[in-house]
């Protein structure tokens, strides 16, 4: 599953309330359908025009009206063209325009919060400097301070606003400007403050800046999407203004050329009617599952620290190498056309032991067999431990067969542990009969061999025979007997 983007996405999508999860299916569905037809009747409706393309060149040479006509669909089947190929831009832009407008909030909220953090470290310094002032004696100072206005007189306190802010940048006492007392719990803790109140202005000022770079994006894009916008009100009027004018041409033509055409163009006007309403579907349905989609991100983001910090559990027990869980959400198309949305999605980076941890492995076409299969596993545990209320059945098949003597002795003390902390959980491990540590550290609970035994499902005497088994079974008996005896390592 770890290894499946598209396998998740379908786990994922549990999070979400029974009525959303489904509303998500079927609107998914809705989209595919309306996407798909729209391309088949797009296939059709170029078939269309190529043959009547076809018939309109044949009849150039028939008289001058034909030719008219003719240079008449041409560009206006150009214009069509240009009009198609503006509205993919003006569709793409509006995505760059969206994700602008989202970076410009988030960078607001940002610049919000740095500010609101540096206020609270501003008041604290001050605070710290106003120790043993009264309430009503650090109101004076304090106006002073903010509103550069005196409350005995009334005026304008610029110079003794400045030589107080002095004051506390030296660490003076702001009452009598001497040096404070050196007792050095006290002074380190308003250095500290002070330090505090350094760099929280620092990240403000950083964040202001993320803010500003992400206005002038956001600006940028949207003069793009203007200019794209104007471009394409231009073209839509040229369109219907070659329409008129074909349709003006084509009266002209004889009775039976005109019926002719005007079939055709009758269909391929009726296809492209039914295009656009498949479009608009596709387009209806996409605008409502990105709300759910939104949803999802959120509920998945939520538990997102909690899976990776259970997975990491897990891995640094099990592996040798550096094996940790990313949240890295994937945009796809839900049909073959259509918006580009976001999925979450989550993939491994394992450090490689070969390049002392300087190459990172990600797909499983760049790890082994068995740490494909185990690192699938940890990331269903993690799951099942995340979000599954730690309840229900967890079922592996033939988790031995990847694992040499050393991991295999892991492998049993992983799936031990996963039983013993989900007491909820049914663990089945479909298992052969493999001397070694693994089945005898998987039963570690277990300290009896009636214990043991109660736990095992003996397909030797429940399932039908096998040649080997026929032949083998006293050895396979005696082997499976051994392998109970034996105590966990």
């Amino acid at each position: 599953m770890i290894w499946d983007l598209s396998a998740q996405f379908e786990l994922f999508r549990a999070i979400l309330t029974p009525s959303s999860s489904e509303e998500l299916r079927r609107l998914e569905g809705e989209i595919v359908s309306a996407d798909s037809s729209a391309r088949n009747l797009n296939a059709v409706l170029y078939k269309l025009v190529n043959r009547r393309d076809t018939q309109q060149a044949k009849q150039e040479t028939a008289a001058e009206t034909r030719a008219r006509l003719a240079k008449a669909t041409a560009e206006l089947e150009e214009a069509e063209a240009e009009e198609v190929k503006l509205q993919k831009a003006q569709e793409n832009i509006e995505e760059r325009r969206s994700d602008a407008r989202i970076g410009q909030k988030r960078a607001d909220r940002a610049a919000d919060d740095a500010a609101q953090r540096y206020e609270e470290i501003k008041f604290d310094v001050l605070r710290h400097a106003f120790a043993g002032v009264t309430p009503n004696e650090q109101y004076v100072f304090l106006k002073i301070i903010s509103d550069r206005i005196c409350l005995a007189c009334g005026n304008k306190a610029d110079a003794a606003a400045e030589e107080l802010e002095r004051r506390r940048a030296e660490n003076l006492c702001l009452v009598c400007g001497s040096h404070r007392a050196a007792e050095e719990k006290v002074v380190s803790t308003a250095k500290a403050v002070q330090l505090k109140a350094a760099e929280a202005f620092t990240a403000l000022q950083h964040a202001r800046e993320e803010l500003h770079d992400a206005e002038v994006k956001y600006r940028s894009v949207e003069e793009d999407y203007r200019v794209i916008d104007n471009d394409l009100e231009a073209v839509r009027r040229r369109v219907d203004s070659l329409r008129r004018e074909a349709r003006r041409w084509r009266s002209k033509l004889p009775a039976q050329d005109q019926a002719a055409l005007a079939r055709d163009e009758d269909r391929i006007e009726g296809l492209r009617r039914e295009v656009i309403n498949f479009r608009k579907e596709r387009d209806d349905a996409e605008e409502k599952i990105a709300v759910l989609l939104a949803e999802l991100k959120v509920a998945t983001e939520s538990i997102r620290e909690r899976l990776e910090a259970e997975f990491q559990r897990h891995a640094q027990d099990f592996f040798a190498e550096k094996a940790r869980l990313v949240y890295a959400p994937r945009k796809d198309r839900i049909g073959q056309g259509g918006r580009v949305f976001e999925f979450p999605a989550f993939e491994i980076e394992l450090t490689s032991s070969a390049t002392d941890g300087d190459f990172v492995r990600r797909s499983a076409t760049q790890v082994s067999l068995s740490q494909r299969e185990y690192l699938d596993i940890i990331f269903r545990m993690s799951l099942v431990e995340t979000f599954g209320g730690a309840s229900g059945s967890f079922i592996v098949d033939g988790p031995e067969g990847s694992v040499d003597a050393v991991f295999a002795e892991k492998a049993g003390n992983l799936f031990a542990e996963l039983a013993t902390r989900t007491t909820g959980m049914t663990v089945i491990l479909a298992c052969n009969v493999v001397e070694g540590a693994f089945i005898p550290n998987t039963l570690r609970a277990y300290k009896t061999l009636d214990a043991r035994t109660g736990r095992l499902v003996n397909l030797i005497h429940l399932a039908a025979p096998t040649a080997a088994l026929i032949t083998l079974r006293k050895e396979y008996e005696r082997t499976v007997a051994k392998i109970l005896n034996e105590e966990a390592r």
